[in-house]
C-alpha cells in the first residue's frame, strides 16, 4: 500500500509541475494579448484625436452651409453669403488637416 501512496504523490507532483509549465505558457500568451490590446487602444485614441481635429477643421464650413439651405440644386454655384462666418485661420486649419491626411 505504501508504494501506491508514494506513486500517487509522485504522480500528483508531476501533474502539478506540468500544470505550472502550462500556466507559465498561458501567462506569456496573455501578456502578448494585453500588449496587443494596449497597442490597439493607442491606435484608437490616436484615431479619435484625428477625427476631432478634422471635425474642428470642417466645422466652420459646415456651419456656413446653413446659409444655403435648402438645397435648390445650386451646388455648383459660387458662395455668395456675406459676411462669411469663417475666418482665415479656419481656411488654414482645413488646409493643414487635408495636408496631414495626404501624407498617409
Amino acid at each position: 500500500m505504501r508504494g501506491t501512496v508514494e506513486q500517487a504523490i509522485s504522480d500528483a507532483i508531476d501533474e502539478i509541475n506540468r500544470l505550472r509549465i502550462e500556466l507559465a505558457g498561458k501567462e506569456t500568451e496573455s501578456l502578448g494579448y494585453l500588449k496587443a490590446v494596449g497597442e490597439l487602444q493607442k491606435r484608437n485614441d490616436d484615431a479619435a484625436d484625428e477625427i476631432e481635429r478634422l471635425r474642428k477643421a470642417l466645422e466652420p464650413f459646415a456651419d456656413e452651409a446653413a446659409c444655403y439651405d435648402p438645397d435648390n440644386g445650386d451646388g455648383d454655384d459660387t458662395v455668395w453669403a456675406t459676411p462669411a462666418y469663417f475666418k482665415i485661420r479656419d481656411l488654414r486649419r482645413a488646409r493643414a488637416a487635408l495636408d496631414a491626411v495626404k501624407d498617409r
